[in-house]
């Protein structure tokens, strides 16, 4: 079944465009290594990096406000083509190019969509590509919806974007409510417990300093029948905290509760009462 939103696709005009045709590409204003700077967890500004998550950031830096890239453009990641929208000034690490648009009307909604399409042209080219110069990135090609002249339709973007907030919020809603919760705003205890965590002195400390640690008793897969009894079995999946199925199985293999257990070579966290692995 096609779904309201999919069928506008389907339906409205496209139109290819050359990126170079809408935007500017500059060369990041100074580059700063992360070998070299001091980089925060919070405040500042926003180190923006070739990273494909975190919409490209580091952390934050403390430098020389000068060498700030504007806001309200899109960094792009010159050998992975990441790209993500930077609504407030920031700075960058190596390989960054900034898109600045020339159109008068670009803002958040139509840079994320934009973006969408953007990706999908770019998705041919392979990581690390040397490709990745500026003639290439101007010349790409990218489909964008247009009226009936052939300009762009920022009314169909705006709408559809619009729309798509609104399904979002719709499909969280029916998750809260599934789940209990019956809204997303935190309570007043919540927001104060959140705020006091801004006066806490942190402190760094070693795994070893607050923990014994110890192998388990491994089980092989073969060796066990899924879900045959009411016991934990982990695995290295970090997902649904870590358990596999329920099994019955020789007591004498179960590893002590009021634990956290690691699989190292996924670094999976978590946490059991008592559970066979």
């Amino acid at each position: 079944m096609i779904s309201p939103l999919s069928h506008r696709f389907v339906q409205a005009k496209w139109g290819g465009f050359h990126l170079k045709d809408l935007f500017e590409i500059k060369s990041s204003i100074k580059r700063f290594d992360a070998n070299k700077v001091t980089v925060f967890e919070r405040g500042h500004h926003p180190y923006i990096i070739r990273s494909g998550s975190n919409n490209g950031q580091r952390g934050y830096l403390k430098e020389n406000e000068k060498f700030l890239n504007e806001g309200n453009t899109i960094s792009f990641g010159q050998d992975t083509a990441t790209l993500f929208y930077q609504k407030e000034p920031y700075f960058t690490g190596d390989k960054i190019k900034v898109l600045k648009s020339t159109l008068q009307q670009f803002e958040q909604k139509e840079a994320l969509f934009f973006i969408s399409s953007l990706n999908k042209a770019f998705s041919n080219f392979s990581w690390g590509s040397s490709r990745f110069n500026v003639k290439t990135i101007g010349n790409q090609i990218f489909n964008l919806p247009v009226r009936e002249d052939n300009q762009i339709d920022f009314d169909f973007i705006n709408s559809f974007m619009r729309q798509l907030e609104i399904e979002f919020l719709e499909v969280l809603k029916n998750y809260l409510a599934a789940s209990g919760a019956p809204d997303f705003c935190f309570t007043k205890e919540e927001t104060l417990a959140i705020e006091s965590l801004k006066t806490k002195k942190f402190k760094n400390f070693k795994v070893t300093d607050i923990f014994n640690i110890r192998n388990t008793s491994s089980l092989l897969s073969r060796e066990i029948i899924s879900n045959s009894g009411s016991t934990p079995y982990l695995s290295a999946s970090a997902e649904n905290n870590g358990v596999n199925s329920f099994i019955s199985y020789d007591p004498s293999f179960l590893n002590k509760g009021n634990c956290v257990f690691w699989r190292k070579n996924f670094c999976c966290l978590v946490s059991r009462k008592r559970f066979l692995l």
